[in-house]
């Protein structure tokens, strides 16, 4: 058996995977085990992390499709173009549309992904 796991990145890979750092139990039984079952533990992180990347995507996906639902929604009700649209929107969230940093915490909020987020406020600033 090959082994690739490394002591030193087992946090940050288990970060990765469930979103916060190992407690002090868990820490203890990584470095109670043999290589071996390191090395077991390490693949079922790393497919777990592979299922997560996989699922965030259709997400992102998907919040892109109610974005522009949303949008097309409001420039219908309002008949104002996208932009006024996407910036009431950017409101709704209770941030600051010319502030970037606010902008991209308002989409990441709705899901978007955070190449679209910087592609939405690309397109948004006329960049």
């Amino acid at each position: 058996m090959a082994f690739c796991f490394d002591d030193n990145l087992i946090s940050d890979l288990h970060k990765d995977v469930y979103g916060f750092r190992p407690r002090q139990g868990f820490m203890q039984k990584w470095n109670g085990m043999n290589k071996v079952h390191k090395q077991l533990l390490w693949d079922e992180l790393c497919d777990t992390l592979d299922e997560n990347i996989k699922a965030d995507g259709v997400q992102a996906a998907e919040a892109l499709v109610n974005l522009r639902k949303n949008i097309r929604s409001k420039m219908n009700s309002l008949k104002c173009n996208w932009k006024l649209a996407l910036r009431l929107l950017i409101v709704n969230e209770r941030c600051d549309p010319e502030c970037d940093q606010d902008f991209g915490y308002a989409l990441w909020r709705m899901d978007i992904g955070y190449e679209d987020s910087n592609n939405i406020l690309k397109l948004y600033r006329g960049v």
